[in-house]
């Protein structure tokens, strides 16, 4: 590993193309040059010639790598050989599909299940490119965010668009945007443009995907209220990292009597606090922000550049030692 003191800090990043995959490794990548004198190197895992001819990949004007960090299945491979080829410091962004001993450091959501470890950083969710907004943050909307079927939940449109409805009618003077995502069914989608035309006039649908709609890391500092459906995992701990205060749509687990850990993070957020449920809402609750600040991106840059130079000042510390022997052996 390169010594350090007078240069920003080398770091590329591994991506498998996926959105939840790049969101993360923007969030964690824009902290960490919030931190530290950073340079960055994008790298795309998908690239056949890239992944199995890694003598292809150009150093560049910053040099050789100090960290690789990866997010996704099929990058931990390329990680691992660029890792070793340069000696550099090699993070994932999830539970590895690799033995855990072969990375220096993994950062992933709770539910993963991965057991405490000096070298493991467990976070509530993925971490995500939200960054909290200050609190004069002026919010102006209310916003409704669906997913699709998943194999966690079990997706029921009528009992959906049912609950959508009542939450639109209940109060006429709120007006309500409704984005979909890329899982969402286009017979939910149309559904919902035609109450929108015959009953809801207070709902908008407007595409997740559209160059007219803002982006979701905009419109969820601006929301007063956000709802969004339980599978859609990324974009509850989303809200929750904006401080929008944030209720689920009811869908029943897929499989109720032994909640997957997906299931189980959900209900955890229940059992905190954290959000609030289409059942407590209609029995009056009044849905609040979260209790505590919730900015994963922000403690895992701080958690990993505190884990790399602990690191890099023990290699340098063998290193000198090694030098210092070696020269005494010489005598």
């Amino acid at each position: 590993m390169q010594e350090l003191p007078h240069r920003p800090i080398n770091v590329w990043f591994i991506t498998d193309g996926r959105p939840g995959h790049e969101s993360q490794l923007i969030g964690l990548s824009e902290r960490l040059q919030a931190k530290a004198a950073v340079s960055m190197k994008w790298i795309d895992a998908t690239n056949t010639a890239t992944s199995f001819r890694t003598k292809a990949l150009k150093t560049g004007p910053d040099g050789q790598p100090d960290i690789v960090i990866g997010s996704g299945h099929r990058t931990h491979k390329l990680l691992r050989i660029i890792a070793k080829q340069y000696q550099a410091f090699s993070v994932v962004l999830m539970k590895p599909s690799l033995p855990k001993s072969l990375f220096d450091a993994i950062i992933c959501p709770r539910h993963d299940g991965l057991s405490d470890h000096p070298r493991v950083l467990s976070t509530l969710g993925a971490i995500n490119k939200i960054i909290p907004p200050p609190e004069n943050q002026q919010r102006s909307i209310h916003l409704m965010l669906i997913g699709g079927p998943s194999k966690h939940f079990d997706w029921d449109e009528p009992t959906l668009i049912e609950q959508i409805k009542q939450i639109c009618q209940a109060d006429t003077r709120k007006y309500w945007l409704l984005s979909g995502s890329r899982r969402t069914p286009e017979t939910f989608m149309s559904a919902m443009t035609t109450l929108t035309t015959c009953e809801l006039a207070n709902l908008k649908i407007i595409t997740h995907d559209s160059p007219e709609t803002a982006p979701l890391e905009q419109l969820l500092v601006q929301s007063l209220e956000t709802w969004v459906s339980p599978d859609s995992v990324s974009m509850v701990y989303e809200s929750l990292t904006a401080e929008s205060p944030t209720i689920l749509f009811e869908l029943s687990p897929s499989k109720p009597k032994q909640l997957s850990r997906v299931c189980q993070g959900i209900q955890h957020l229940v059992d905190t606090t954290y959000v609030s449920t289409y059942q407590q809402w209609s029995q009056g609750h009044t849905p609040l922000p979260p209790l505590q600040a919730l900015w994963e991106a922000e403690r895992a840059a701080i958690w990993l550049l505190g884990r790399f130079h602990k690191q890099h000042k023990k290699k340098s510390a063998s290193t000198t030692l090694n030098t210092h022997t070696s020269r005494q052996n010489l005598r």
